[in-house]
């Protein structure tokens, strides 16, 4: 029974770790969608890029967090 009670808290932890990673990833989107309003040329490309690339991570966070609940 330790085990189970083991497994099913660790399963917890990771959920909540994906939330927060999740809450994490939109915080800094939301940076670098603010400095990229006053970026210019080069630099806002740049973080257009970032932020697509921000964008598929916290997709992918998000997915594994939905499975990660499905589990619990």
């Amino acid at each position: 029974m330790e085990a189970t009670d083991s497994k099913t808290s660790e399963k917890l932890k990771i959920v909540d770790i994906l939330s927060m990673v999740a809450d994490d990833l939109d915080a800094v989107q939301g940076v670098i969608e603010e400095i990229q309003i006053d970026a210019k040329g080069a630099h806002a490309d740049r973080l257009l890029a970032a932020s697509r690339a921000l964008k598929d991570v916290a997709s992918d966070v998000e997915d594994a967090h939905e499975r990660a609940e499905s589990l619990r």
